[in-house]
């Protein structure tokens, strides 16, 4: 009968060293589990970066053909006009009969 205690005492033992192994070590549940989802987050990244890649390009093709996109990027983005436009500037909201011109002019003093 002592031999068999020994049997499960040594049974034991070895099925907690697999658990073991099989959870915490290199290859273990825990770890593929963590590789797993870290490859799905790059993966989800890679993605945003194509579409990027491919807005992008698609930019370039059109600063290279099309005069009219590149005048609407000139008149956006360095307030660029043509010869014979005017440009009129209203003042931001707030600003109506100097309303806001005259506290500006009181804060300074």
């Amino acid at each position: 009968m002592r031999i068999d205690k020994n049997y499960f005492v040594v049974l034991l033992v070895l099925v907690f060293i697999v658990i073991f192994f099989g959870t915490a070590g290199q290859r273990g549940i825990v770890r593929v589990y963590r590789l797993t989802k870290e490859t799905n987050q790059i993966k989800t990244l890679n993605e945003k970066i194509r579409q990027e890649n491919r807005n992008l390009k698609e930019e370039i093709d059109l600063l290279k053909r099309d005069r009219k996109y590149i005048e609407k990027i000139a008149r956006q983005e360095f307030g660029l006009v043509k010869e014979d436009e005017i440009i009129y500037q209203f003042r931001a909201s707030g600003t109506e009969h100097g309303v806001l011109d005259n506290k500006l002019e009181k804060d300074r003093y």
